[in-house]
């Protein structure tokens, strides 16, 4: 079972990576795990960045759907 601390300093690191680059791996992955932790608000902000980047990934659109699917339910 995970801590808020351990979930804490793991959004921390994506956040800093982040900082230093916009690879749209790492915001992908940092989208998934807001999702994973419910946090689904917080994951469909970042969609504007992540479709800037990769705007024909479909891996990308198949998420923001699942994402707000489960934000309208």
């Amino acid at each position: 079972m995970r801590s808020a601390r351990q979930e804490a300093e793991g959004f921390s690191l994506f956040e800093r990576a982040l900082e230093m680059q916009q690879d749209p791996i790492v915001l992908f992955n940092y989208a998934q795990a807001l999702h994973m932790t419910g946090r689904l608000s917080q994951a469909l902000r970042i969609r504007k960045e992540l479709l800037a980047l990769t705007p024909n990934d479909p891996h990308v659109h198949e998420m923001i759907a699942t994402i707000t699917a489960k934000q309208a339910s």
